[in-house]
């Protein structure tokens, strides 16, 4: 009865079986948790649900399809955006990377030290202070030049400067 109902709406019996074994498959396990008052109601509401997610998802990909038709595309699933970064913005993302490595490896081992502390190992200034042996004063110090050279090495590689703000380390969150 259910698929008979689902073909109507379709127009397709193998769709109508796949919602079909759907909308079951999803009421059994429902079933297993919580009692079914009137489970023919309950299966039809289901498989009606599904079917307007399968509607939607038929009218996405027609829509993709004309847009791929329009911009000449044979395949519409190249219209797809990816997610994963260009080639190009892998390449640039890795000189960033070695610029600022190199930029924090020309520091000298206390700052570039304290600067590790700070950022990697979320230490506050006094904690770095009592690590290194050394001021307050002198950790912001070691911080303020490593943030220097960061920034330097950044408009080496002619891009801006992405500088994270992060939170004042003097004092414990």
């Amino acid at each position: 009865m259910l698929v008979r109902w689902l073909a109507r709406k379709f127009g397709d019996i193998d769709t109508a079986r796949d919602i079909a074994q759907s909308a079951y498959l999803r009421v059994w396990r429902y079933a297993q948790t919580q009692p079914i008052d009137n489970l023919q109601a309950l299966i039809f509401k289901t498989a009606a649900n599904l079917a307007a997610n399968e509607f939607r998802a038929r009218k996405r990909m027609q829509a993709v399809r004309s847009d791929a038709a329009s911009n000449g595309a044979e395949n519409p699933i190249e219209q797809i955006a990816c997610s994963a970064p260009s080639p190009e913005s892998a390449a640039v993302a890795r000189e960033e990377i070695a610029a600022s490595v190199r930029a924090l490896e020309s520091l000298p081992m206390q700052a570039r030290r304290a600067f590790v502390l700070s950022r990697f190992e979320e230490k506050t200034y006094r904690e770095i202070a009592a690590i290194l042996g050394v001021s307050e004063s002198s950790v912001e110090k070691y911080i303020i030049a490593a943030l220097k050279a960061l920034r330097e090495a950044a408009e080496e590689t002619g891009r801006p400067a992405n500088i994270v703000h992060l939170p004042n380390r003097r004092t414990r969150r």
